[in-house]
């Protein structure tokens, strides 16, 4: 009885390993294929363009409440809108070129137009408000009106008020901090996002080509085999993805 079972065991394992490298080979295919059409897509298409427009504009806007201050509010009502601001920052205004930019490059224009943002407040009030979301109003307002004053007058609170003068750097830092993690928690978002919507579209093309083959096949094959083999090529087509980018890397370096 026991030799039985291990020889059935044995002979399932052989036949198996003799058509595993094909089914492999076949979902790599289909995932390769897969990658191949979805990088077709995102270099021709202004697809990453729009879905980047969208995150960094929701980003922005997720800021509703309004400030209590008047100084703070008058240097709201004088700063440019808060998304053109970050484009004549970052790129001259140049709205295609900044969201066509991979995530990590399109982060650190973010983080490069901050830095101006938090040196100069009073002139980018909107921008500042919304990349320093959650951190204190009074923060924000110390910056705003010590900015307001102008260089003399930073250099006569320094002498005279040194408390006053380390209280400031003291809220300057605060903020740069709060700007710095609301960017990085906005790109691992908005990655993770992206991440997603390119495993759904994998599956969604992996289930289609995989139809498409299977129904050109001469054997007759029912949905839900077409599903599982779809879904299953949809799962390798990241690993695909992950080896054209590794290879389109190399290619660029050489």
């Amino acid at each position: 009885m026991l030799d039985s079972i291990v020889t059935n065991l044995l002979d399932f394992a052989n036949k198996f390993a003799s058509h595993a490298s094909e089914v492999l080979i076949a979902f790599a295919a289909i995932g390769a294929l897969t990658m191949a059409i979805l990088q077709t897509i995102k270099d021709l298409t202004p697809v990453r363009s729009i879905f980047n427009k969208a995150k960094v504009t929701n980003w922005l806007n997720r800021q509703q409440t309004k400030p209590h201050g008047a100084t703070l509010q008058q240097a709201m009502a004088n700063a440019p809108d808060g998304l053109t601001d970050l484009l004549i920052l970052s790129t001259a205004a140049h709205e295609a070129a900044l969201f066509d930019l991979e995530l990590e490059r399109l982060a650190g224009q973010i983080s490069a137009a901050a830095g101006i943002v938090v040196d100069y407040p009073e002139r980018h009030a909107k921008l500042l408000w919304a990349l320093a979301a959650s951190a204190e109003e009074a923060d924000i307002a110390i910056l705003v009106t010590a900015a307001q004053g102008g260089y003399l007058q930073l250099r006569n609170l320094q002498a005279a008020q040194p408390d006053q003068y380390d209280e400031l750097l003291a809220a300057k830092i605060r903020v740069t901090h709060q700007v710095q993690r609301n960017i990085d928690g906005f790109q691992i978002s908005t990655a993770f996002t992206w991440k997603v919507y390119v495993q759904y579209a994998s599956f969604i093309v992996s289930f289609v080509l995989t139809g498409i083959a299977l129904t050109l096949s001469t054997a007759s094959f029912g949905l839900a085999v077409i599903l599982l083999v779809g879904l299953a090529a949809g799962f390798f087509a990241p690993i695909a993805r992950d080896l054209v980018a590794i290879l389109d890397k190399a290619r660029r370096a050489s």
